[in-house]
């Protein structure tokens, strides 16, 4: 899921595939960085994002002259994470004595049907906290999304249920499987998406299942509970 759609647009998404769901029924990591930065009112955020999601953060202090600890916030920008954004971004961490970096995810990439692999948001990340730390300097990153542990545990505590209830199916064998198993969630991955052949065999991450796509993980998560209901 990218972070740089509306709740509303991924329901569209999930319509045209007859699904049927409300914006009530999409936790993402974009709502559960806004709630905190409403509860953190020390930070003042240079915000490095999509123009789809800009306005979402009109309630947040972006004013870096007022004394508060200026921190970057970053995300799927796409063609925004240019020479002269990242620059600007660099900048305000360079200058800070405490500096922070707020990303949405931490991937490494991810996959487009139309272009293939894109870089994602954690490389983006790894090159700002690789210009920024120096002589022991060190830049605090904070994660909102996979593949971190409190994100799928404030996921699970939303849907009301225990991690023994939920299962992660993804793509992506680092921030969907490894990230679950983490927190304690059983991770299935599909072979779709950016999904890589060699991770078949990944030498530390055994999925709990590898299934051709979507559909076969639900049919084979649905056959499991009819067997043990018998």
């Amino acid at each position: 899921m990218k972070a740089h759609l509306h709740e509303k647009e991924y329901v569209k998404c999930f319509v045209i595939l007859d699904f049927i769901l409300s914006n009530l029924s999409i936790f993402s990591r974009l709502h559960l960085l806004l709630q905190n930065m409403s509860k953190n009112t020390g930070l003042a955020a240079h915000l490095l994002v999509h123009n789809n999601v800009l306005a979402e953060f009109s309630a947040c202090n972006t004013n870096m002259s007022n004394g508060s600890r200026s921190c970057v916030v970053l995300a799927d920008a796409e063609s925004d994470l240019d020479f002269m954004n990242m620059n600007k971004a660099f900048r305000v961490l360079h200058s800070s004595s405490n500096p922070l970096l707020i990303s949405l995810g931490n991937g490494k990439f991810y996959h487009r049907d139309d272009q293939g692999p894109c870089l994602d948001t954690g490389a983006y990340a790894a090159a700002l906290k690789f210009a920024v730390e120096d002589a022991g300097r060190r830049c605090e990153h904070l994660v909102f999304g996979k593949p971190e542990k409190t994100f799928f545990m404030s996921a699970v505590e939303d849907l009301g249920l225990t991690k023994e209830q939920v299962v992660m199916i993804g793509d992506d064998i680092y921030g969907d499987v490894d990230g679950a198993q983490k927190a304690g969630i059983r991770g299935i991955q599909v072979r779709t998406g950016k999904w890589r052949p060699e991770w078949e065999k990944h030498p530390t991450i055994t999925p709990t299942l590898i299934v051709d796509n979507l559909l076969d993980a639900v049919s084979r998560i649905l056959d499991r509970q009819q067997k043990t209901k018998n």
